[in-house]
């Protein structure tokens, strides 16, 4: 896919699915437009979005998604007025956004550890 969102204050990283699924989600723009833009077929929008929507039930994504949703930036994205509910707690601070250097130099050292003997990634 192309330019996927048009949102310059998301951070480059962040893969396309999530871009397509905050322009529709939180942006309010309807599949069809987004599926123009990316020159594919609005069905292949709908799965996408809700392939990635299911996923919005880990409590760790549902916050990173939050994060990004509050991150200042030129495109002004603000969160839902919901207030969030009884069992909701942050589970991160609002530094879930870095840069590209502290995620070069993190990768390098998480993949370090996980070359030692015995290492074990649980995801």
């Amino acid at each position: 896919m192309g330019n996927v969102s048009t949102h310059a204050s998301l951070p480059g990283w962040l893969p396309d699915i999530v871009r397509l699924y905050l322009d529709h989600a939180h942006e309010g723009i309807p599949l069809r437009e987004i599926a123009r833009r990316e020159g594919v077929h609005a069905s292949t929008i709908l799965r996408q979005v809700r392939r990635f929507e299911t996923r919005r039930d880990d409590p760790l994504v549902d916050a990173a998604l939050e994060t990004l949703v509050r991150a200042p930036g030129p495109g002004d994205w603000h969160a839902d007025d919901k207030e969030p509910g009884p069992m909701s707690a942050p589970l991160r601070s609002d530094t879930l956004l870095a840069d590209s250097a502290t995620i070069d130099r993190e990768a390098r050292r998480v993949l370090r550890r996980l070359a030692e003997q015995g290492a074990v990634l649980a995801i």
